[in-house]
């Protein structure tokens, strides 16, 4: 970076997202345990992605992208599989 430019501020939300995201894929051998960080990185993914548009000077897109499908990926992982049991089950009987 040259002398006169300064680095654009990131949005703490987006990095937010970002990490509970990967908190969220990490924990998906826990099972269900993983909805809770990954309804969180959704959460601040979205609000993030908000607070960007608002605010064009602040940086951070990618990482609240990536949060935000990390967290859908963990959702999905966890709860979908628990949710299909449930139908088997109820259909079996």
């Amino acid at each position: 970076m040259s002398e006169g430019q300064r680095a654009r501020p990131y949005a703490g939300a987006a990095l937010g997202a970002l990490l509970f995201g990967l908190l969220a894929v990490a924990c998906v051998p826990a099972g269900v345990v993983a909805a809770v960080p990954g309804g969180i990185a959704v959460a601040a993914g979205v609000q993030s992605r908000r607070m960007l548009k608002r605010e064009p000077q602040l940086q951070g897109a990618r990482a609240s992208l990536a949060g935000f499908a990390l967290g859908v990926l963990a959702i999905a992982l966890t709860v979908v599989p628990v949710l299909g049991s449930v139908a088997l089950f109820a259909i079996a009987r």
